[in-house]
């Protein structure tokens, strides 16, 4: 079985300095190129030949001494195609010689030693503008087409470095197809054999707790135990939160939360929740937030009606809390920005055998984690404000929210119980017992 380890490193010399989206793209335009990169597929009449191609990125080397190589179908980004990934098969090699030592800890860490040079037989590649022109120049006609083999090791590679809450990997790319990034993009995946592995430079300009630096099986769930762990190799004293270290500052900062959750008999969940922000130091367009993945999206609209564009997992097998959204237009620094989301799903579960049950005894409700209501990924302070309404029979159990209930009263049959926050919180979270 083939294992993908993306590896990143995690160091104050990565973080970029990003300017104003290139792009005109609304949310719209922007989910139809989600949809596109998820879906990738190999161009094989694009194929070519190349020999001594030299592609380098930091401390990364690749060499391609000669074979044949296809495009992906390229993206359509402001009616310009656009480029991004490629497939080799020939004779190349790799080397990735890391020059920090928070970079020799972090591959040692992942493959046992500090540098890695292999030869490879296959490789696929993903790459910003920079890259796929040096490749065009050294570009030669090539008549031996990649074929139905080609397409199907493609898809599967493509597959495995996109599936199972990598999407963020998806949504990391569409930030260097659609703003001005200085470095160039590269990811490696070099084959030979059925071994394969994956290595590129993080250049997420969030922050990096959702990225994948280890061994799939290890994506589980210990996750976030493991994630402490490995981003302990790199994380100076006081420059990480929960052990994970952050690139840039949070592009928005949350200014309140009002939420109305109405629960039926079965503790079934239809959820309305505004959320008003400022924008920070940096433009923003593309946005990454976290929903439960038993949340179904209504509608997302900003504080104008208009629809927000979102971006989430695409098949059952991908499910996850990511949540990325494409704003219709760029905010600048210092903008309000206003978003109301309309969701519905479970998120509860009885501990008891029957609803009776939990009606006439303290009976406690299983709530699954802090995602029910949607927030940005990096967690903020802000004012907080809900209110619950769920059927009479529920009503001895004691329900508990953010700060003080300010109401209380049963009204047809149902209770309304409304709290709001007595100090800025980071979530709305709430249990019955």
């Amino acid at each position: 079985m083939k294992n993908v380890i993306l590896v990143s490193v995690l160091c104050g010399a990565l973080i970029l300095c990003l300017s104003s989206p290139a792009t005109a793209m609304d949310g719209q335009e922007l989910k139809g190129l989600y949809e596109h990169l998820f879906y990738s597929k190999l161009d094989t009449l694009s194929t070519i030949r190349v020999s001594d191609l030299d592609i380098e990125s930091r401390d990364m080397k690749l060499n391609l001494k000669s074979g044949r190589l296809a495009f992906f179908k390229p993206a359509n980004i402001d009616g310009a195609e656009r480029y991004y990934a490629a497939y080799f098969v020939g004779e190349g090699n790799f080397t990735f010689l890391p020059s920090s030592e928070e970079s020799i800890l972090r591959i040692n860490h992942k493959v046992g030693k500090d540098s890695v040079l292999v030869e490879l037989e296959r490789a696929l590649l993903v790459f910003s503008d920079q890259i796929y022109r040096k490749i065009v120049a050294k570009a030669q006609p090539c008549d031996d087409k990649f074929g139905k083999t080609e397409i199907r090791h493609t898809k599967g590679s493509w597959k495995r470095l996109t599936n199972k809450e990598k999407e963020y990997f998806i949504f990391e790319l569409m930030r260097h197809m659609t703003e001005k990034v200085e470095e160039p993009f590269l990811m490696v995946n070099p084959q030979k054999g059925n071994w394969s592995k994956s290595y590129y430079y993080c250049y997420d300009p969030l922050f990096v707790e959702d990225i994948r630096l280890m061994k799939n099986e290890i994506v589980g769930p210990n996750f976030a135990q493991e994630m402490r762990t490995v981003c302990a190799y790199t994380c100076p004293a006081g420059k990480h939160r929960d052990g994970c270290f952050r690139l840039t500052d949070p592009q928005i900062t949350p200014r309140y939360y009002d939420v109305k959750a109405e629960l039926d008999s079965s503790l079934y969940m239809n959820v309305e929740a505004e959320i008003g922000f400022t924008i920070n130091d940096t433009p923003a367009q593309l946005l990454w937030f976290a929903l439960h993945e038993n949340m179904k999206i209504d509608h997302i609209v900003d504080g104008e009606g208009k629809a927000i564009g979102y971006l989430r997992y695409t098949e059952e097998s991908n499910r996850s809390d990511n949540l990325y959204l494409a704003l219709n237009r760029v905010y600048q620094p210092g903008e309000e920005l206003i978003l109301k989301f309309k969701y519905n799903g479970r998120v509860i579960d009885f501990d008891k055998s029957t609803q009776e049950d939990l009606a006439i005894n303290t009976g406690i409700w299983n709530i699954s984690g802090d995602t029910w209501c949607p927030h940005y990924y990096e967690p903020q302070k802000s004012d907080l404000k809900v209110e619950f309404q769920y059927p009479a029979m529920f009503d001895k159990l004691k329900i508990t929210s953010v700060g003080k209930e300010t109401v209380h009263e049963i009204k047809d049959g149902m209770v309304v119980s409304a709290w709001q926050s007595t100090e800025p919180g980071y979530f709305i979270t709430f249990d019955a017992k």
